[in-house]
């Protein structure tokens, strides 16, 4: 009874009796998988991909008169998605929240994707009610559309052109160039601005009418106009760039860009990962065929491969490339949506008596690829990409921590289920705002450097000047490549210890991988050099810093910096928050926005400083709340004056100082001296 009603559902949809009921069926099936799509999108919230956060830093820099920028005075392009970065911007005029921006066009910009099927399969000549149906549900509850609704980048744009460009140009073919033509000319043009590799498309819509058309003059207008938008949008681009930045290429092509046997392997398992989820829909593309004469196959085939040459360029471009490691398969956007329009396209030319025969068959492999979205898990990056790096870290975590509790833990951050993965997601973005917006305030005035390899979160949220240690946001990084570029975890191979040391950076931050921010023991080949260097070890100290329930092990800079310690002729001042290096202390913002150290049952503490001759009172500088006591190591020359002051008679050597006590927040360590060593003492 059950398969008998959806054959006749089918099949009605399949004719359509007038305009006015056309229309309506169109409007309902675009409503109601919009819908769809937009409960599945609100499942991923409140989540962000870091990198998201690069692009919005430079549109946030834009919005604040300071240009595409990264820093102050470094003019490098870190973005690939310039159109998209205006788009921020401009919305930031509205609604300061970049963040909120980018879902809101997002989500719009899935809904027109939507629109665009409706489009082509409810209103255009031989449309078909129930290809509309079919594509429009496929894709509203493919995960990986809805979540590019959401993740912050520039997909949902891109596949919106796309969709937009394609379902202009699969229209009855006319003898003449009409304005549907130039609009979609214009459309592939923009896919070019929004990211470098959207001309491929335009250039594949090209020779797909010339596949399907000949070389008749109408047509090799049309694909002058596919082709030639991209490449003249792209020129403009390139010129911008030379003159703004200096270079004719983005500087993330030099960071990521890598062509050999390994990337192709890479690309090989991206493609085969991404067929195992989306095969569903090569099955009812096959199916449908089965069910066509042969002449109208063979027309079909032709008609669609306005479809067919973009996705097939694109999946073998991605493999060339070796795809990326986000979740959800990103890349593969354009061949889902070019595939998902094939589903609609060949369905639309079968006779409602032979989809009411096949509809079981249709409908059980949609179901298929319904049930492959909630089974597969989009978070799980056990693969050749990053397998080797994350065995090399364990390693490093078993030496620092032999219980292998540290390795569990690091884990657990990458190969969680699928329930666990979200959660971690939306603990990331809460911990992005917690601990940037700590930075931000802490040190608004002294803005001090900081060095990151995700370097999305914390720049934007602190809005302090940063370090990309992976080189996407850095052009020294990314013109200086190691020999071993190309066979490792794609955009982080990259890295110069010696480099960044030599900017004094005052915070590093290591690894900042999953839901952790921060690692004593380093990750990526930057960081591996930083700490053998002997000027780490001994200007760096490792400090917690906390901020609701949140946690940041940034490793900073105790001398000659912005934040650290602070001397003068006669004084000596060591902030409170540099003594939070120990599992009793944290360094956290007070009621009125100041950073100390929290003390809880424990102690503070800070060793190495250099105490220059002389004898100087020391005094502790705290809340008052309760009592807390100041110890100076080595105790020679150190006399107890009170509770939290201390007389010490130095020879310049090195002194650890330490605060003790039950609960209380120490805000500063100051020594003033009260008489110098006379040169001729003995």
């Amino acid at each position: 009874m059950v398969v008998d009603l959806v054959k006749r559902l089918v099949s009605g949809l399949s004719v359509c009796d007038s305009r006015r009921q056309s229309l309506t069926m169109v409007w309902i099936a675009l409503v109601s998988t919009t819908v769809v799509s937009l409960i599945i999108s609100l499942h991923y919230l409140p989540t962000v991909v870091d990198d998201a956060l690069i692009s919005y830093r430079y549109s946030d820099r834009l919005l604040h008169g300071k240009g595409l920028t990264w820093n102050d005075g470094e003019f490098v392009e870190g973005y690939s998605n310039l159109l998209w970065v205006l788009l921020i911007a401009a919305g930031g005029l509205i609604e300061p929240n970049l963040v909120l921006v980018g879902w809101a066009l997002g989500t719009v910009l899935n809904c027109a994707t939507l629109g665009a099927i409706a489009w082509v399969f409810g209103r255009s000549p031989g449309s078909s009610s129930a290809a509309l149906w079919m594509a429009a549900l496929l894709l509203a509850c493919t995960e990986s559309f809805a979540f590019s609704a959401v993740g912050g980048m520039e997909t949902s744009l891109f596949v919106a052109l796309l969709s937009w460009a394609l379902a202009l140009a699969y229209r009855p073919q006319l003898d003449r160039v009409t304005s549907a033509d130039w609009f979609a000319s214009l459309l592939f043009g923009l896919l070019a601005l929004t990211r470098p590799d959207g001309g491929l498309l335009g250039v594949s819509a090209g020779v797909a009418e010339l596949l399907r058309c000949g070389t008749s003059r109408t047509t090799l207008k049309r694909i002058a106009l596919f082709a030639g938008a991209p490449v003249v949008f792209a020129g403009f681009q390139t010129l911008f760039r030379m003159a703004y930045y200096g270079s004719p290429v983005p500087n993330t092509s030099f960071a990521k860009l890598t062509l050999n046997f390994d990337r192709m392997l890479d690309g090989c398992w991206y493609i085969a990962k991404g067929t195992m989820n989306y095969g569903a829909l090569f099955i009812v593309v096959l199916l449908s065929n089965l069910m066509l004469n042969k002449e109208v196959r063979r027309l079909t085939w032709r008609r669609n491969l306005i479809f067919i040459v973009p996705g097939a360029i694109w999946l073998t471009y991605i493999l060339v490339i070796g795809g990326d490691w986000f979740p959800f398969e990103r890349q593969w956007q354009p061949a889902l949506l070019c595939l998902v329009l094939m589903v609609g396209g060949f369905l639309s030319a079968l006779p409602p008596t032979e989809l009411s025969r096949w509809v079981p068959i249709i409908v059980a492999a949609s179901v298929v690829h319904l049930s492959v979205q909630g089974g597969f898990n989009p978070y799980n990056l056990d693969d050749r990409t990053i397998r080797p790096y994350i065995d090399e870290f364990n390693k490093e975590l078993i030496k620092a921590d032999p219980t292998g509790r540290a390795e569990r833990k690091f884990l657990s951050v990458f190969f969680p289920n699928r329930a666990d993965a979200l959660r971690g997601y939306h603990r990331d973005y809460m911990q992005c705002i917690e601990l940037g917006g700590l930075l931000k305030t802490a040190f608004a005035r002294e803005q001090p450097l900081i060095a990151v390899n995700p370097a999305g979160c914390l720049p934007y949220y602190s809005s302090l000047p940063a370090i990309d240690m992976l080189g996407l946001n850095d052009s020294y990084i990314a013109h200086h490549l190691p020999s071993d570029m190309g066979h490792g975890f794609i955009g982080h191979e990259l890295g110069d210890g010696d480099y960044v040391l030599s900017r004094k950076p005052d915070i590093i931050v290591f690894c900042e991988l999953g839901n952790v921010i921060g690692f004593v023991v380093p990750c990526f080949r930057g960081e591996r050099k930083i700490v053998v260097s002997d000027e780490f070890r001994k200007l760096y100290r490792l400090v917690r810093y906390f901020a609701d329930g949140f946690e940041m092990q940034g490793w900073t800079r105790i001398e000659g910096g912005r934040i650290g310690v602070r001397r003068s002729a006669d004084k000596v001042y060591i902030p409170g928050y540099l003594l939070a290096t120990t599992r009793d202390a944290r360094a956290m913002l007070d009621t009125y926005g100041r950073l100390a150290t929290s003390v809880q049952n424990g102690e503070g503490s800070i060793d190495d400083v250099e105490l220059p001759p002389g004898t100087w009172e020391i005094t502790l500088d705290t809340d008052g709340r309760s009592p807390l006591l100041l110890r100076c190591l080595p105790t020679s020359g150190v006399t107890q004056v009170s509770g939290n002051g201390l007389r010490v008679t130095s020879d310049g050597e090195h002194r650890t100082f330490k605060v003790v006590g039950t609960t209380g927040l120490i805000y500063g360590i100051t020594a003033q001296r009260v008489r110098p060593v006379l040169a001729n003492s003995p």
